[in-house]
């Protein structure tokens, strides 16, 4: 972020959830030498919601990016082309393309159905096009992951931020859609492409405890989003997307 992005007008804010390890220590001492970085400290249990809330209350830019610790830089004008996407007129959030270490699609935009939230065309290579070009073109999408998605300050604070009630999953899409419900558009960009490891801090381990967190919280998005949940409004109602693969929906 520091050394390898061409955009120099920028305050970074480093959200510190209960690190312990001397060599990550070592770095927050580090990092904070450079005028631009400051650390705050939230030693509490880990709620992806309620960590970005007081980051996003700790700053003061009129784009706020959130971007997780797992997500490494591939090209120095990527945050160039995320501000280039929220400045257009009636944006309110940009995502980003996210691929694997191996180069292929871990994120080109997030799709809903009755079942939740599933990412378009996962694990495609990172030269396919996709169906209908749908992975070189920038477009508007209901969600984007909010791994790496950059919101205006106005309009976060509007939808009164991120559910805390969803600690880990669905917090993301259900910003997405609070933000398109007063007005605004959510932009999935191609031109800004970053890798992201996903699950590279936190571990993806499944545990029954992890497993009914999740479930309970993709309940509470399609309880209070249901009717949006039944049709996205972007994917085409003859087509079904599962988590890897649009297909032709049978006739019902």
């Amino acid at each position: 972020m520091l050394h390898e992005t061409a955009w120099e007008e920028l305050d970074v804010l480093v959200l510190d959830n209960g690190s312990r390890e001397g060599e990550m220590l070592r770095l927050l001492d580090d990092v904070t030498r450079d005028p631009r970085v400051q650390v705050l400290t939230c030693d509490e249990p880990f709620n992806w919601s309620r960590l970005n809330n007081a980051g996003v209350a700790a700053t003061r830019g009129e784009l706020v990016l959130l971007l997780n610790d797992d997500v490494a830089i591939r090209h120095p004008d990527w945050l160039e082309e995320m501000v280039r996407q929220a400045l257009r007129p009636g944006v309110g959030i940009v995502g980003a393309r996210l691929l694997y270490p191996d180069d292929t699609i871990q994120h080109a935009g997030v799709a809903l159905s009755e079942d939740g939230a599933a990412h378009l065309l996962r694990g495609a290579a990172a030269d396919d096009a996709g169906y209908l070009g749908q992975l070189v073109r920038q477009r508007d999408l209901v969600a984007v992951t909010g791994a790496c998605l950059m919101v205006h300050r106005d309009v976060f604070e509007l939808v009164g931020g991120l559910d805390e009630e969803l600690e880990v999953a669905c917090n993301d899409i259900d910003l997405c859609l609070r933000v398109i419900a007063v007005g605004r558009r959510v932009v999935w960009t191609p031109f800004a492409t970053l890798t992201h490891v996903d699950g590279g801090t936190r571990g993806t381990m499944q545990t029954p405890e992890k497993i009914v967190r999740h479930w309970r919280e993709t309940a509470r998005l399609v309880g209070r989003w249901g009717a949006w949940m039944r049709r996205d409004a972007v994917v085409s109602p003859f087509l079904r997307v599962t988590e890897h693969s649009l297909l032709l929906r049978e006739n019902e």
